[in-house]
């Protein structure tokens, strides 16, 4: 039962509950596109002259800002919707958050 990305997100859209809540979705969702992109970069670079020396690419720094920045939303986005009660979108955001720390 693997949903689509545009399942996904269409399914996180109809769950917030106000502006808040729908921007931080569209930024997560944004941040997702990005950590897709930046997935298919090469994170590093050998030296040519001496193959056992790399260093790291920009492209992994980004690809970690952008990582950080996504699981911070998640975590503000499980925080706003937390009055106590359970909502839909909070326990799929639960969900989200034990995929992303595995």
């Amino acid at each position: 039962m693997n949903i689509s990305k545009e399942e996904r997100a269409a399914k996180l859209r109809e769950l917030a509950t106000d502006i808040k809540t729908a921007n931080l979705i569209e930024e997560m969702i944004t941040l997702e596109n990005q950590l897709d992109v930046l997935k298919q970069k090469q994170f590093y670079r050998e030296n040519p002259n001496n193959k056992s020396q790399v260093k790291i690419s920009p492209a992994f720094y980004a690809y970690h800002k952008c990582l950080s920045a996504y699981k911070e939303i998640i975590k503000l986005l499980i925080a706003a919707t937390g009055n106590g009660e359970t909502s839909p979108l909070r326990e799929y955001l639960k969900s989200l958050k034990s995929r992303n720390s595995d």
